[in-house]
């Protein structure tokens, strides 16, 4: 009895542990852990979200595992690549969810196997 109890409170511990999370960005610092979409990304693990809120992003983000990726509103939330050669959004995976209907995104997405 005590091996399974042991047991068990290993297992919960361990899948509350590896719980997806939502990571949310908020390029003023307030709400938001992270003030670039990047950062998020970078410390977002298999499964996570990626929620970020509304504000212009001046930067270029690169995904390459499997995240969803939201933004706060077509009209609220903008990723604007200062470069006009290099995408807003760049996928190495083909396992990315990224939630192009609440993002605007200058230039667009482009994907790479």
């Amino acid at each position: 009895m005590k091996q399974f109890m042991t047991l068990l409170t290993l297992m919960l511990l361990l899948s509350l542990y590896c719980e997806a999370r939502v990571r949310y960005v908020d390029k003023n610092g307030g709400t938001g852990r992270y003030t670039t979409i990047q950062a998020a990304i970078d410390a977002a693990i298999e499964g996570d979200t990626v929620r970020i809120l509304p504000g212009i992003y001046n930067e270029s983000i690169n995904i390459g595992k499997n995240i969803v990726v939201q933004g706060g509103g077509i009209i609220n939330t903008i990723i604007y690549s200062e470069k006009p050669d290099v995408a807003a959004v760049n996928m190495t995976s083909e396992k990315n969810n990224v939630d192009t209907d609440n993002l605007d995104l200058y230039p667009k997405i482009r994907t790479q196997s």
